[in-house]
């Protein structure tokens, strides 16, 4: 007696069947003259029954011109769960994106743990509704939920290409709406007060975030050898969250800061005490390793010492565009400094700043170009 033949590898295929996934075997077959697929799961004898299904049912179609069994069997619903569809999409993604993007897509993921075994095909718009709710309930930001729809609904689109689901659900529902806030800056008072209360050690990271406008990640990534203290400029070429470092946000985000006098000579001070080498992160803890979280906790601990309405410490960033507008700095440095993609970006944040810095600039032109007229006689 022959053998049994085992189940295929993964990749294989024999006859009309396919090893797509670890648990996923797809039949091909041709119906009305299209080539379809029918995915059978991790069922390898069910994807036997229906390879010799199709074959029957092909020769009845060339007898009879029609094909009722197998339209029926591409009807029915899939089993494809969607922590299954995002897991494999995210996969699909990793050789592609940033290590940071994976991470961000990853953190996401977690957001669709509580839907992660529905299966997709039989997902309602009134359940993805309850979940949206869920997350809201969370406390999380429209801006947030819309990046877990994003997700969900990437993942459904590549299990559609893939022939492991039919339909999509998620493109039937609509992000959430997002309103854009006014960036909600620190005044000098403010910042002065919270630098009051700010640990030694981490005094200099707020500050030279705060006078460079730099994000949180760039600050993190940053090391000695990016500071050229001749010039007081700082390189910004990479940016980290937690041990994961990576090249900046943007193409655009690449770029020199200038840094002032007295934040050169705070830094120029601090790698003497140090003795720290040119390779050496600038932002340590105590214990001289790098910060493997950013410095949220002791910032908010700051804020309510120094009784300041909190903002994230990444608000330093938009104090930081905001002052040097109302200062009179010029709208190009301002966006070159913060790394900004287009004019654009940064013009809908600050144009309330921009607006006072024209008011200022007109009173100055007005003066500049005042020219004494005088009347000649006929």
């Amino acid at each position: 007696m022959a053998k049994a033949k085992e189940p295929l590898e993964i990749g294989e295929q024999r006859g009309n069947i396919l090893r797509r996934y670890k648990d996923t075997y797809l039949v091909r077959m041709a119906v009305n003259g299209k080539r379809q697929y029918i995915n059978a799961h991790n069922d390898y004898e069910a994807a036997k029954l229906l390879a010799q299904e199709a074959k029957k049912k092909q020769a009845q179609e060339k007898l009879t011109g029609h094909n009722t069994l197998v339209g029926d069997l591409l009807k029915r619903k899939s089993n494809c769960s969607i922590g299954e569809l995002v897991d494999r999409y995210i996969d699909t993604r990793r050789p592609l994106l940033k290590p940071l993007s994976i991470r961000f897509y990853e953190n996401t993921a977690d957001y669709l743990r509580t839907i992660y075994s529905s299966a997709a095909d039989d997902l309602t718009i009134t359940e993805i509704s309850e979940f949206i709710g869920q997350l809201q309930a969370q406390k999380l930001s429209a801006k947030t939920v819309n990046h877990v729809l994003a997700l969900a609904r990437a993942a459904c689109n590549f299990g559609i290409k893939e022939k492991l689901i039919e339909r999509n659900t998620f493109n039937e529902v609509q992000n959430l709406r997002v309103t854009k806030h006014e960036p909600n800056p620190f005044s000098k008072a403010e910042l002065t007060r919270i630098f009051a209360k700010l640990d030694q050690h981490l005094l200099p990271y707020f500050i030279l975030q705060a006078t460079t406008g730099m994000r949180t990640g760039e600050l993190m990534a940053l090391r000695w050898k990016d500071i050229d203290f001749k010039n007081k400029q700082i390189r910004i070429s990479r940016s980290r969250w937690g041990k994961i470092e990576d090249s900046t946000k943007t193409s655009g985000s690449d770029r020199s800061i200038f840094i002032p006098d007295t934040v050169k000579d705070m830094l120029k001070s601090l790698k003497s005490k140090r003795r720290a080498g040119d390779s050496n992160p600038v932002v340590i803890n105590k214990d001289g390793e790098p910060y493997q979280v950013y410095l949220h906790r002791y910032w908010k601990k700051a804020l309510k010492d120094a009784r300041v309405a909190y903002r994230p410490n990444y608000v330093l960033r938009s104090t930081f565009a905001s002052l040097a507008l109302q200062e009179g700095a010029d709208i190009g440095y301002v966006i070159k400094t913060l790394g900004h993609a287009s004019i654009r970006i940064t013009t809908e944040k600050y144009m309330r700043y921009i607006k006072e810095a024209d008011s200022r600039n007109r009173a100055k032109i007005d003066q500049m170009l005042t020219i004494p007229i005088t009347s000649s006689s006929d």
